[in-house]
């Protein structure tokens, strides 16, 4: 190990000493504006995984409807309608674009409930964007299914408590945009645990 002076006595000790041998202070090669800096940092990286984790600003509210998730692409408000499109995301398993739309309605709800009551009229409907592939190959992006959920039910929610899948037995029955709508929503409910948590869901929609 290298040799730094004592910040205290500045007599030559290790560096990984953790007190001084000629003086007895501790941590004698850290120094107060050290250990400030490294705890300013450490706040600095915690609240940068924070940001890109959650997609949200963990101390500022947002501003907009659109502003609560980089997963919203579009916010309509017509007749009492909230209707709030997510972004596509590439999955694995066709059954995860359900699962992705469960989580984002669920924590955009929460969101919405908290910041923007006063948007909470009718309904609240989310639109659920996908891969899909036509006739000719061509791939694009487009919606697939609407989750619609009741402003009076949102209100009601104690989101601490309640699971994201859980949340879908409040949704109307879904509307099916394209037919990989229904395909997926019947492979999400396939799954066992899917299935127990969402019962009348499942039993509505996986038909």
């Amino acid at each position: 190990m290298a040799l730094i002076k004592c910040k205290e006595c500045g007599k030559e000790v290790s560096s990984g000493a953790k007190s001084c041998p000629y003086c007895g202070i501790s941590n004698p090669g850290l120094s107060a504006k050290t250990a400030i800096v490294t705890m300013l940092l450490a706040v600095g990286i915690v609240y940068l995984v924070f940001k890109l984790v959650s997609g949200s600003d963990p101390v500022t509210p947002p501003t907009t409807i659109q502003g609560i998730s980089s997963n919203i692409t579009s916010v309509q408000d017509k007749d009492g309608v909230l209707r709030i499109t997510l972004a596509g995301k590439t999955v694995l398993h066709s059954k995860d674009v359900v699962q992705n739309a469960s989580m984002d309605a669920y924590n955009i709800s929460e969101a919405l409930v908290r910041y923007f009551p006063g948007a909470l009229n009718k309904d609240v409907v989310f639109v659920a964007n996908a891969e899909l592939v036509d006739q000719y190959g061509k791939e694009s992006m487009g919606p697939i299914f609407e989750l619609q959920y009741s402003t009076a039910d949102l209100k009601k929610i104690a989101f601490g408590n309640l699971y994201h899948k859980q949340m879908l037995e409040l949704a109307a029955p879904v509307k099916y945009l394209a037919i990989a709508g229904a395909k997926v929503i019947v492979q999400w409910c396939a799954d066992e645990d899917n299935r127990n948590e969402a019962k009348r869901f499942c039993a509505k929609n996986a038909i």
